[in-house]
C-alpha cells in the first residue's frame, strides 16, 4: 500500500483529527519519565494501564471494529487541565476521543456538550460507522433539547439525515443521551454497540495487550490501518511537567517482535523522519523493549521543544519509527 493512499485512509478514519494535531504549536517542557538507556531487550512489565481507557473499551462492542480496527481515546478532564496550564501545547488535543465534534466551529456548544466535564471520550470504528461515547458530566435533557433545536428527531435516539449543507450532520447524524453520558454516531453507526451484551473491545486480547502497554496515557489511538495488519497503539503520558510518547505494536511471533525492535531502535538512533529531521531530535533517552506478550514497546521522552501530539502526527504521516 502506498504512503499516499494510507494517509488518505487514516485521515478519513480520524475525521481530520490527526491532521489538526499535526498543526499544533510547540511546547517547552522539562523532561520526565526518561530512560537512562537507549534500548533494552529485557522483557519488562508495562506501567499501570489507564483504567478509564480499559473502562471505555469495556463499554463498546468488539463488533464496532470488526472490519477496521480504529479506536481513539482521550481522558477529557485531564486534557482540559493540561490545556489550562499550557494552551499552546495541549488545547488542540482536548477533543481527542470525540473528534467528530471537530466537524465545525462550536459543535460541542451547539449540542450543549461539556467535554471538559467528561471523565473520558472514546470512539470506535471509522466513519461513516463511528460511534462515540462521552462518559460522565453531561446533562442529557439539555443535550436532547439542543439536538432538537438543530433538527434532530426521535425519542431514545435523535437523528437526522446527513446533509452536506449542515456540516454537523456529516459526522454526527445520531445523538443518544444515556443519563450523564452521551453517545454520538455517524450516519451508519449502530448505537446499540455501546453497553451491548456482546463481547467488548476489552475482551479482545490484542487490543488489551497494546492498550495496557501504553500505560497511563491521557490520549491514545489504536489502529491496524496501514500497519501490515499489526495492531499499533500510540499515546502520550503526562507526568508532572514531563511528556513521554508511547508506541506499542502487537507482532505475530517472537521473531517478528525482535525484527521490529531492531528497526525501531535503528530509526530512533539515526533515522530520518518524513520532514528531514532525525527521530532523535524529537526524543531523548528513548527505550525499546519486547514485552512478554510479543508487544514491542517504545518509550519516547520528549525533547524540550517536542509537541505532545507528535506521535499522532507521525501516525497520520505514516512516519512511525520502525515502519
Amino acid at each position: 500500500m502506498s504512503s499516499r493512499r494510507l494517509c488518505i485512509q487514516i485521515s478519513t478514519a480520524v475525521v481530520g483529527a490527526l491532521l489538526l494535531t499535526a498543526c499544533s504549536g510547540g511546547i517547552d517542557l522539562q523532561h520526565g519519565d526518561a530512560e537512562s538507556s537507549s534500548s533494552s531487550s529485557t522483557p519488562s512489565t508495562p506501567a499501570a494501564p489507564n483504567q478509564l481507557l480499559r473502562v471505555g473499551l469495556s463499554r463498546i462492542s468488539a463488533n464496532a471494529v470488526e472490519k477496521t480496527r480504529y479506536i481513539e481515546f482521550g481522558e477529557s478532564k485531564r486534557l482540559a487541565v493540561l490545556a489550562d496550564q499550557d494552551k499552546g501545547a495541549w488545547n488542540i488535543m482536548t477533543q481527542l476521543g470525540a473528534t467528530s465534534l471537530q466537524t465545525g466551529p462550536g459543535v460541542a456548544e451547539k449540542l450543549a456538550l461539556s467535554l471538559n466535564a467528561a471523565d473520558y471520550a472514546i470512539s470506535a470504528g471509522p466513519a461513516p460507522a463511528m460511534v462515540t461515547l462521552i462518559a460522565g458530566g453531561q446533562d442529557g435533557e439539555e443535550v436532547k433539547s439542543a439536538a432538537g433545536s438543530l433538527g434532530y428527531e426521535g425519542d431514545d435516539v435523535l437523528s437526522q439525515k446527513m446533509d452536506v449543507t449542515k456540516p454537523i450532520t456529516v459526522q454526527i447524524a445520531q445523538v443518544q443521551p444515556k443519563g450523564d453520558d452521551i453517545v454520538l454516531g455517524s450516519a451508519d453507526a449502530d448505537m446499540a454497540l455501546v453497553d451491548s451484551k456482546d463481547d467488548s473491545l476489552a475482551d479482545d486480547a490484542e487490543i488489551v495487550a497494546v492498550s495496557d502497554c501504553l500505560g497511563d496515557v491521557v490520549a491514545a489511538f489504536i489502529t491496524d490501518i496501514g500497519t501490515d495488519d499489526h495492531l499499533v497503539a500510540v499515546g502520550v503520558r503526562a507526568i508532572g511537567k514531563g511528556v513521554t510518547s508511547m508506541l506499542c505494536v502487537k507482532t505475530d511471533d517472537d521473531a517478528a517482535a525482535k525484527d521490529l525492535e531492531g528497526k525501531v531502535k535503528d530509526d530512533l538512533a539515526s533515522g530520518d523522519t518524513a520532514n528531514g529531521k532525525k527521530y532523535a531530535d524529537y526524543f531523548e533517552g528513548s527505550s525499546v523493549t519486547v514485552l512478554s506478550d510479543g508487544v514491542v514497546q517504545a518509550k519516547l521522552p520528549h525533547a524540550s521543544d517536542t509537541k505532545p501530539s507528535i506521535m499522532h502526527q507521525m501516525l497520520t504521516q505514516v512516519d512511525l519509527p520502525g515502519f
